[in-house]
């Protein structure tokens, strides 16, 4: 499978990756130009969006189902049977979250705070102490979200039925 960076000015490709296997999920950092690239080859690519210079590779042990970078583009959460988040810079995970058969991810309005979405159905926030992505602390937050943090997080009005469970 093959990935295409495009010129959306031009309407031209900058670049291709190749992969050994189908790319499941791409996310741009604009802050500081750089792309992520996961795919069914377990693999996460962080690439240059300008020159395609490749800046870090991580393995995992099955398919990549989602990436997604903080708003300041300083690190990038990853989906593949768990959650980790990687510093960009040094390329070091610096959290995994206690979060299983994640398919999507997404940062909140800041670097402290994720939401995840199951196969399952079950969307959960986990918010982080301002630290923690020094110190790998993490508090997950094991409620259903408000009517307000789903119109922020641009989710369905009706919470799902298991809500009523909690």
């Amino acid at each position: 499978a093959t990935a295409r960076i495009w010129d959306v000015a031009t309407k031209t490709t900058l670049f291709s990756v190749t992969r050994g296997g189908s790319v499941t999920t791409v996310d741009y950092a604009p802050k500081d130009d750089w792309v992520a690239i996961g795919g069914a080859d377990n693999l996460v690519e962080i690439r240059s969006a300008k020159t395609n210079s490749l800046k870090h590779r991580w393995a995992f042990a099955a398919n990549v189902e989602d990436v997604a970078f903080s708003p300041d583009s300083r690190y990038v959460a990853i989906a593949s049977l768990k959650v980790s988040i990687w510093d960009i810079e040094t390329g070091q995970r610096r959290l995994t979250l206690d979060a299983e058969d994640i398919t999507a991810i997404a940062w909140g309005g800041d670097t402290d705070s994720l939401l995840t979405g199951a196969r399952n159905g079950e969307v959960k926030s986990w918010s982080f102490g301002e630290a923690a992505l020094e110190n790998a602390m993490v508090t997950k937050v094991t409620r259903c979200l408000t009517a307000e943090e789903r119109r922020t997080w641009r989710l369905a009005e009706t919470p799902p039925d298991w809500c009523d469970t909690l």
